[in-house]
């Protein structure tokens, strides 16, 4: 009995390396994603904004444990502290967003 992922993996195109997509077909995929253009954009800017949220508590702890401890600086602690409780809530409230996105 054949999968229906066999099927699919079976029928695919396969393409050269460098392979460029023609202006026609461009232009058919901008005519069917036009409509949606505004969902599109608001996706890209959540995946955008939540890979932001992502990177930023290494670049903190980096931070902390590289300038704010060594140099005995209370402020920059308070700081950074402050910085990854507004990531934490950042993330907590862009969550429930990026379910309803996708």
């Amino acid at each position: 009995m054949m999968s229906y992922g066999r099927y699919l993996r079976s029928t695919r195109l396969e393409y050269e390396p460098g392979t460029k997509l023609s202006r026609g077909v461009l232009r058919r995929v901008w005519g069917f994603a036009r409509r949606y253009w505004v969902q599109i954009t608001v996706y890209l800017l959540a995946i955008g904004l939540s890979s932001l949220v992502a990177v930023t508590p290494p670049l903190l702890v980096r931070e902390l444990l590289n300038k704010a401890i060594p140099e005995r600086s209370l402020s920059l602690i308070n700081f950074i502290g402050a910085a990854a409780v507004g990531v934490a809530l950042a993330n907590a409230t862009a969550r429930p967003a990026r379910w309803s996105v996708a």
